[in-house]
């Protein structure tokens, strides 16, 4: 993770490499990628399709594995722009932006800030999450300004929902 300034504040990039090793990340994203080809797969066969044709082994080689897999693959593509992102934080909000999407959350609106494992597109990984009223942005340890973002948030104290 790189630090960018920008005016008074820090722009902080965060990476894929800063979800934890190349191994955890490639099998994080196989594993996730599968579950969510499979069930859009099964989503597909029993919402437009006949669900009893499920029971059948040749609807599963012939449509509903090659279709998951295609799913999976569109997931692991699209998705993965959600976790290689910019974080700005500033004395009063945080502020995530990912792609298109940009969340923020105010200091006066934090519910929590907790450390630990936190499950992700790349797998588990450990770090910091500050939990918002809608919303809730994941900081993962593995990357360079950590211990400098959580020195950041360590002041920050979560308000009663």
């Amino acid at each position: 993770m790189k630090p960018i300034s920008w005016r008074d504040e820090k722009l902080y990039k965060i990476t894929a490499q800063d979800y934890g090793d190349p191994f955890r990340r490639a099998l994080g994203v196989i594993l996730y990628s599968a579950a969510k080809g499979l069930v859009i797969a099964l989503g597909i066969v029993v919402v437009l399709l006949d669900p009893r044709m499920l029971v059948s082994f040749q609807i599963w080689y012939l449509f509903v594995l090659p279709l998951a897999v295609a799913c999976g693959i569109w997931g692991a593509f699209s998705d993965r722009r959600l976790f290689v992102c910019e974080i700005e934080i500033y004395s009063d909000r945080i502020i995530r932006h990912s792609g298109d999407k940009t969340i923020g959350i105010s200091r006066s609106h934090v519910l929590s800030l907790t450390e630990g494992g936190h499950w992700t597109l790349f797998g588990r990984a450990n770090g910091l999450t500050v939990r918002g009223k809608d919303s809730s942005i994941f900081i993962p340890a593995d990357c360079d300004q950590y211990a400098e973002i959580k020195a950041k948030l360590g002041g920050w104290q979560p308000t009663a929902g």
